[in-house]
């Protein structure tokens, strides 16, 4: 498991779903799920919900280097 850690958060990032990239800023989606359950008396839950952090070119200047570099870092270009 690897993180990403910004100024505010740490990122787990195996549970990023996609970053969108618009005019010098990221929006990072990361997917949450769980499993709860009890076996004898058969009860569950199964759920997923979903975050996203936006990081700015102008307000979050580390930020912003830190998921560009991660970025360049775990992907390929055809």
């Amino acid at each position: 498991m690897t993180f990403i850690k910004l100024s505010n958060t740490i990122i787990n990032s195996s549970k990023i779903t996609s970053v969108r990239m618009f005019n010098n800023k990221y929006y990072i989606n990361v997917l949450h799920t769980s499993v709860n359950g009890v076996h004898f008396g058969v009860f569950g839950n199964i759920g997923s919900s979903g975050n996203m952090f936006e990081v700015c070119k102008e307000k979050d200047k580390d930020d912003y280097t830190i998921i560009t570099n991660w970025i360049n870092k775990h992907t390929t270009t055809f």
